[in-house]
């Protein structure tokens, strides 16, 4: 099954290196229409951490953690970690002109 249960309010791609629990990517995900997603996707205030993912990953206390499933990282992988027969890569380790290049090298620009 690609996508996780009904439990779940929003599924969301991992972002971090390491065995912790993980730090969410914004760049690409699920999501219900319920208060908690409401909640976790609310636009960075002036006086926030100035960065969409910076702010989920801060709002994503332990009340919220239930509600969330944090995607295989070996099938909807970041761009920094992707392996074979994933359903999506994300290069959002990229930037600029280099994100459709190392697609283009990678054999993923579908464009």
């Amino acid at each position: 099954m690609i996508l996780p249960d009904g439990n779940y309010s929003l599924a969301i791609q991992d972002d971090s290196p390491g065995n912790y629990y993980p730090q969410v990517c914004t760049g690409f995900f699920f999501a219900r229409p319920d208060p908690v997603v409401i909640e976790l996707l609310e636009p960075p205030s002036d006086e926030g951490l100035g960065c969409d993912q910076l702010e989920v990953n801060d709002r994503l206390s332990s009340e919220h953690r239930s509600k969330v499933k944090v995607l295989d990282a070996n099938r909807f992988p970041n761009g920094f970690h992707w392996q074979l027969d994933p359903y999506i890569v994300h290069f959002n380790f990229c930037l600029g002109q280099s994100k459709p290049e190392l697609a283009k090298r990678s054999g993923l620009w579908m464009v």
